[in-house]
Parts: structure tokens; C-alpha cells; sequence
């Protein structure tokens, strides 16, 4: 399980899950979430929203993230999972999914 997000720092985290499931013979699971939801203070509109393109670009942005290291292994299996959750949610949720 990878959690793919907007920070640069998080391409170590990136290299090594790629460069163990190289060396292991497993694949990734990919998981980048994007919440719909504001802080109380922070002010949006959410009926004047596009959701499909929040959607569309945050699975461009997936797909953008994950290009390189496919080149650079691409023995390693990739599976993509985009959804509107709280991130650490959205890993928690899939990792018991794929612990099942």
C-alpha cells in the first residue's frame, strides 16, 4: 500500500516501496484520496464545484506520480485507487480491504 499525495517529500517513500516490491516480486497498490469536505473556516461552494474534475485531475495526478517508477520497474504490478476520503482514511479502509 503507497499513499501517493502533492508533497515532493513523499518520493522516498515512493522509491523505496517500488525498489522493495522489485526486489520481493510483489505488486503496489496505489492510493491517492482527496476530500470533499472544508474545516469549518475555510469557505468553498460546493454546488459550484466540478467533482469529476477534482476526480479526473487527481487520477492525472496518480497516473503523473506513478509514471516514472513504471519505467523503472516494470516488473512491479500497479494497482490505482482514487477516491474523495480523508487520506489516512482511505488507506486505513483499503488496507483492511486487502487484508481480507
Amino acid at each position: 500500500m503507497l499513499g501517493i499525495d502533492h508533497d515532493r517529500d513523499s518520493q522516498v517513500a515512493v522509491k523505496a516501496a517500488f525498489e522493495f516490491a522489485d526486489r520481493l516480486g510483489l505488486g503496489i497498490i496505489a492510493v491517492h484520496a482527496w476530500q470533499n469536505r472544508r474545516l469549518a473556516g475555510d469557505v468553498a461552494a460546493p454546488f459550484v464545484i466540478d467533482w469529476n474534475k477534482v476526480d479526473d485531475a487527481a487520477r492525472q495526478h496518480l497516473s503523473a506520480a506513478l509514471a516514472p517508477w513504471l519505467d523503472l520497474y516494470p516488473d512491479v504490478v500497479v494497482g490505482r485507487v482514487v477516491e474523495s476520503d480523508k487520506p489516512s482514511r482511505a488507506m486505513i479502509c483499503r488496507s483492511v480491504q486487502e487484508g481480507d
